[in-house]
C-alpha cells in the first residue's frame, strides 16, 4: 500500500494477524462517519467533482503522451492524429468544465481541501525520500 512506499504516515502500515491494514481502516471508517452526516446529494456532488477533475487529467495526461511519446507501443491506439485526439477530447472537457462550474459552494470547500491534503502529503512524502538519500 502507500503506507508501505513511504507516502502515508508508517502507521497505516500496521497489519492485524489476518492482514488488514488496521489504522487504514480505522481511518477510513471515521472518514465514512464524518461524512455520513452530509446530505447525500452533496456527497455524490463532492465523488462525481473528483471524477470530473481526474477525467480532465486523464484527457491531458492522454494529450501529451501522444505529443511527447509517439513511439511508445501501445496495444489499444487511437486510430486519428495528434490534432484528431485533441478534437476528441474537447467536447467532452467543455462540458466536464460546465458541469463542475454548477458545483455548490462546499463542493469547491471540499476539493480545495483535498488538494492541500494531497499537497501537504507530496511534500512530506518528497521531504522524507530525500532525507533517506542523504
Amino acid at each position: 500500500g502507500m503506507a508501505e512506499r513511504g507516502m502515508l504516515p508508517k502507521i497505516f502500515a500496521t497489519k492485524s494477524p489476518h492482514g488488514t491494514p488496521t489504522y487504514g481502516i480505522l481511518l477510513g471508517t471515521l472518514v465514512i462517519v464524518g461524512m455520513s452526516v452530509a446530505d447525500f446529494r452533496d456527497i455524490i456532488e463532492m465523488l462525481n467533482f473528483t471524477y470530473a477533475i481526474s477525467l480532465l487529467m486523464e484527457y491531458a495526461a492522454f494529450i501529451k503522451l501522444r505529443i511527447t511519446r509517439k513511439e511508445v507501443y501501445r496495444p489499444y491506439r487511437v486510430p486519428l492524429n495528434t490534432a484528431g485526439c485533441i478534437a476528441m477530447v474537447i467536447p467532452p472537457c467543455i462540458v466536464t468544465i460546465l458541469l463542475m462550474l454548477m458545483a455548490s459552494f462546499m463542493t469547491y470547500i471540499y476539493f480545495a481541501v483535498s488538494v492541500l491534503l494531497g499537497i501537504v502529503l507530496r511534500c512530506a512524502h518528497v521531504k522524507r525520500s530525500n532525507s533517506r538519500l542523504d
